[in-house]
């Protein structure tokens, strides 16, 4: 509802009528746009064990649940679930027919390939679903604009237990970039509670013009 097919959304379109015509821009301000949140505790193996949400809004919400439906569920999570070494003991979806709601899926896993442990400590990468590693653009030059269709913002905040007696010795440091304008912007933080025995990561990816 209110929003362009992706494929429509082609700079502009042309309005045929009796009555009036012209151009029209055809762009839009509805956002992909995905928020995870994750609670998990890890053991001294450095396995972590807990809940996994996500929230899915916008073209990112069509879009999953473009694939839910044409799929199904078990090949939906099936296809979801071989790009990841998760054990997955429970799920859940809401609102994949509410298309004004958030598209909601949850699961409850344990992951054992995140965290590796020598000695008394225990490296967490903290990272469990997909991230950018790599620059996508690597032409020496570029002759046309960078055209994302819509604005984009993907967060993770990630909340992790340590084992009893574990506190947090090391982290990276917290970091903001922006491009001028806030035409993007990156926030990236961890913190731990007063007794170091939670550890919250906060990653937050947004893309705000459609067009560079």
């Amino acid at each position: 509802v209110n929003m362009l097919p992706e494929r429509c959304i082609n700079g502009r379109g042309l309005v045929i009528s009796q009555h009036h015509f012209g151009w029209i821009p055809l762009d839009t301000k509805t956002k992909s746009k995905t928020m995870v949140n994750a609670d998990f505790t890890i053991a001294e193996t450095g396995a972590l064990k807990g809940e996994i949400a996500f929230i899915r809004e916008g073209y990112d919400a069509n879009r999953m649940r473009s694939a839910y439906n044409s799929k199904g569920e078990q090949t939906y999570v099936k296809d979801f679930d071989g790009s990841k070494n998760w054990k997955i003991d429970r799920l859940h979806f809401a609102n994949i027919w509410k298309i004004t709601e958030p598209a909601k899926e949850t699961y409850q896993v344990e992951i054992e390939d995140h965290a590796s442990v020598a000695g008394d400590n225990i490296y967490i990468s903290p990272f469990v679903t997909s991230q950018i590693e790599t620059n996508p653009y690597k032409s020496e030059s570029r002759i046309y604009p960078v055209d994302y269709g819509t604005q984009i913002e993907k967060t993770y905040v990630c909340r992790i237990k340590a084992p009893a007696g574990y506190v947090l010795d090391e982290k990276p440091e917290s970091a903001i970039l922006v491009l001028p304008g806030n035409a993007a912007r990156y926030i990236y933080n961890v913190a731990a509670t007063p007794g170091g025995d939670w550890i919250s990561i906060t990653s937050k990816f947004q893309i705000n013009r459609n067009i560079f």
